[in-house]
């Protein structure tokens, strides 16, 4: 319980001092959790040439520490907001207790130190006869009731106060270990939640459903302390939000990527051999790809041959543990937030979360590097994302005997569900981007029909080029159904790639390679279905110029599809008869 002498002579001015020197202490965590990366694991990846299983073992365990001071960090700074925050609400509740005292004193009455009120006095008047003093005395005693019951009230509320503060800082006496088990992520996760509110961040504000310009008018109105409140807290709700920047984005997915593989690992210590071995191999599965984009965004931190471009996680919904193909994930490569140019890639068929930290990032990457190549005065001023925020289509590979497998490559359903979110999320970068911005949409395979939906769809894309590679169709039967300029939507196709082949005459309208279609054909030098991204390719090169906008540097491809001299279309139509040829 909090006595009035308490609340009246708390030295508030030393609380807040105390809060500084977290926040401060918060700070050298940080710097330390900085300096380990760049002094010590990175050059340790670069220069150590250390390989084999004590070298795997000896990277997580740095990165594990590394990963403690970032927790140290963001705990300091959490007991630093809450001191401040319990400074001020009791600075408030001292300035009431004070304002009740005075106002006490002004009609007569004085306020003890145990928080009763001595009522006023009887005057003179009031005492000349016993009616007129049993009614004043009645009076002022209804009066020092009313001030003590007000004095009461603040005094209440100081304890709860108290009590809610006091709670909520002994939930960090337990610093972590230093190696961040499961454990240790899950209850720091659990914490923040539940000191989310004191801390300014009420989870029924969030506002899930806006367009992107609300929801980051909303963030930009928030205290550093609240926002960071929110992220720690609700990382899967602001992770998903289109509108808050791509730094903010990308520390609240990193999050939940941490506390999903932490859920992972304490599932898989929990069962162990008590369950059936489908549901280990499928745990496992689910550790393995969580792991590996862990480390794709770690490396990115430093640098290194296959991830020399800073990553940001945009967006992660893992599955449930031991799904992890039902997830989805979104990286950037660069910050589309500060970059000029910005391009969202779209993959296609039988494209799932294992193929984020590997297939997916193995296009974007060449792609953002070759394109920054383009801009050399402006180093880092391209932006690709693998954008994988959608269910694609299962592997179908109907030109092979018994192919014909699962039909969602044949539906519209899935683009359907996907162009929606894409229109959403290109709208989310026009919200939080940093002056002028050039814009492409890409889409690969089905990634395309997802394009070209959301394109044809309203008021079509917020984008100032499409391209389509390796496309079954886009839904539309001409680049001017698009919502764009038709001289602003180019497409690709390798003369080999069974998708566009196959589906040359598809529910999903004429292939964009067609010059029927009237899209700018760019040419293409690489084979198959997923090689549009090679490095050295002329293919890579052409879609790098548009995605900077030098459209002279392109080498396009003139003239009709002649298909009785296409080499290309003999070798697709005999490849589809089950025949073996070698590509021309």
């Amino acid at each position: 319980m909090v006595e009035l002498d308490d609340l009246r002579d708390a030295r508030l001015s030393a609380v807040e001092s105390t809060g500084a020197a977290w926040r401060k202490l918060a700070v050298r965590f940080k710097v330390v959790e900085d300096d380990a990366v760049s002094d010590l694991i990175g050059p340790l990846h670069h220069h150590s040439r250390w390989e084999g299983t004590a070298a795997q073992a000896a990277y997580r365990h740095l990165d594990g520490v590394n990963e403690g001071f970032g927790l140290l960090a963001e705990q300091a700074r959490a007991v630093g907001a809450l001191i401040d925050a319990a400074a001020s609400r009791f600075a408030t509740l001292q300035r009431q207790l004070d304002d009740l005292e005075q106002e006490a004193r002004a009609a007569g009455a004085r306020v003890r130190a145990d928080g009763s009120v001595e009522p006023p006095y009887l005057t003179a008047t009031e005492s000349a006869d016993d009616l007129s003093a049993l009614a004043a005395a009645r009076r002022n005693n209804e009066t020092a009731q009313a001030f003590a019951d007000r004095v009461a009230a603040v005094l209440a509320e100081a304890t709860r106060l108290d009590e809610e503060y006091a709670s909520a800082l002994t939930r960090y006496i337990h610093p972590p270990s230093g190696v961040m088990s499961p454990s240790e992520v899950l209850n720091a996760a659990r914490d923040a939640k539940d000191n989310a509110k004191l801390l300014g961040a009420d989870k029924s504000t969030i506002p899930e459903g806006k367009s992107a310009w609300t929801i980051n008018e909303w963030w930009q109105g928030l205290t550093a302390d609240q926002r960071q409140a929110y992220l720690t807290a609700y990382p899967a709700e602001l992770g998903r939000l289109n509108g808050i920047p791509a730094v903010d984005r990308n520390a609240a997915n990193r999050a939940q990527l941490h506390r999903h593989l932490a859920e992972v690992e304490q599932k898989a210590t929990e069962f162990g051999s008590a369950t059936d071995q489908g549901w280990r191999d499928r745990v496992a599965h689910d550790r393995r790809t969580t792991e590996r984009l862990l480390q794709r965004l770690e490396e990115s931190e430093y640098g290194t041959e296959d991830t020399p471009v800073p990553l940001y996680l945009l967006g992660y919904a893992p599955g449930a543990v031991g799904n992890p193909d039902a997830g989805r994930a979104i990286v950037a490569v660069g910050n589309p937030d500060t970059a000029t140019h910005v391009t969202t890639f779209v993959p296609g068929v039988a494209t799932d979360m294992d193929d984020v930290p590997g297939l997916m990032l193995n296009r974007a990457i060449p792609l953002q590097v070759e394109a920054d190549s383009l801009t050399p005065s402006v180093p880092g001023d391209v932006s690709v994302i693998a954008w994988l925020d959608y269910d694609a289509p299962e592997n179908f590979q109907p030109w092979k005997p018994g192919g014909e497998g699962n039909l969602s490559l044949a539906g519209h359903e899935r683009a359907d569900q996907g162009a929606a979110r894409l229109d959403a999320f290109l709208n989310g970068l026009h919200a939080t981007h940093q002056g002028e911005g050039h814009y492409t949409a890409l889409g690969h395979s089905y990634g395309s029909t997802v394009v070209g939906t959301a394109a044809s769809s309203g008021d079509g894309l917020a984008v100032d080029d499409i391209i389509a590679a390796g496309s079954p169709g886009m839904r539309v039967a001409e680049a001017g159904d698009l919502n764009l300029d038709r001289n602003h939507v180019w497409a690709g196709a390798a003369p080999d790639d069974p998708i566009v082949n196959w589906t040359a005459d598809s529910a999903h309208g004429v292939s964009p390679a067609n010059p029927e279609f009237g899209a700018n054909r760019f040419h293409v030098d690489t084979h198959g279905h997923g090689n549009y991204w090679m490095e050295g390719s002329t293919s890579l090169r052409n879609q790098a110029a548009v995605v900077t906008g030098q459209y002279d540097l392109l080498q396009q491809t003139p003239g009709a599809l002649d298909h009785t001299s296409d080499e290309g279309w003999n070798y697709r139509q005999a490849r589809i008869r089950g025949e073996s040829v070698d590509p021309p």
